[in-house]
């Protein structure tokens, strides 16, 4: 096999969504278990390249033709190709595209503050059957995890008092400066944590404690702490009448 390709196209739009550019290797689909390198010069998902100059294995081992986890980095972020391929009527296929759950850097907001993402996760797969000469027909699925944001330190701007801060969060426009846009801010599209952060009136948390995430059918709870030294380094009437512990 020499400058093939793989391209996995939306079946309404015809949009491109996953483009496998220039592959060359040999391929081994019969006899006994056996391996081979394959070359891969480009990656692309949507338009965008994701990863070029790549090397891979293939194993053979009756029925499967086996794509071997290919890992790389993309943008700082791990991210893992896969694929197989049976050797039964219709040649089904299947390609899995996966970054793996990792943590992120410190994100901008649209409100001129920065926050961290605890970690972020996403998951493709295509799996399909050949029905004309190298055309194959199938579902594309894909899963992402969205980050959860902590509330911490002066960076997410605690110091221009908690009715800011539940706007980041649930929108609105600023109480002096109003509406800048043409429409209102319609707040962060994360979820802000604080689970040291509490109303002396009512004992109940500026934000939600927690945020439980499932990966792989396990729950994870995640944990918002707000600085403790906060007051201290902000006007003490804008903490007014939370205290931080």
């Amino acid at each position: 096999m020499k400058n093939a390709s793989l391209t996995v196209v939306h079946a309404g739009s015809k949009r491109t969504l996953i483009e496998i550019s220039k592959i060359d290797g040999s391929l081994p689909i019969a006899g006994d278990p056996a391996q081979a390198a394959l070359k891969i010069d480009s990656v692309s998902a949507f338009g965008n390249e994701l990863a070029h100059n790549l090397a891979a294995q293939l194993d053979w081992t009756y029925p499967l033709l086996s794509l071997k986890p290919l890992e790389t980095e993309i943008g700082g972020h791990k991210f893992v190709l896969a694929g197989r391929i049976a050797s039964f009527s219709g040649l089904p296929i299947q390609i899995d595209a996966q970054l793996p759950r990792q943590a992120l850097a410190a994100v901008r907001l649209p409100f001129d503050g920065q926050a961290t993402a605890e970690a972020i996760a996403a998951n493709a797969r295509f799996r399909g059957l050949l029905l004309a000469p190298g055309t194959w027909q199938g579902d594309l699925v894909a899963e992402s995890v969205s980050p959860s944001i902590r509330v911490g330190s002066r960076e997410t701007k605690f110091d221009r008092g908690s009715a800011e801060l539940l706007r980041m969060q649930h929108g609105g426009c600023h109480a002096i400066d109003g509406c800048k846009g043409p429409q209102p801010f319609a707040g962060a599209s994360f979820k802000y944590l604080a689970a040291s952060t509490v109303d002396e009136r009512t004992g109940r948390t500026l934000f939600p404690p927690y945020h439980v995430k499932h990966f792989e059918g396990i729950a994870v709870a995640f944990i918002g702490l707000t600085l403790k030294d906060t007051p201290t380094i902000v006007v003490p009437s804008v903490t007014h009448p939370f205290t931080i512990a």
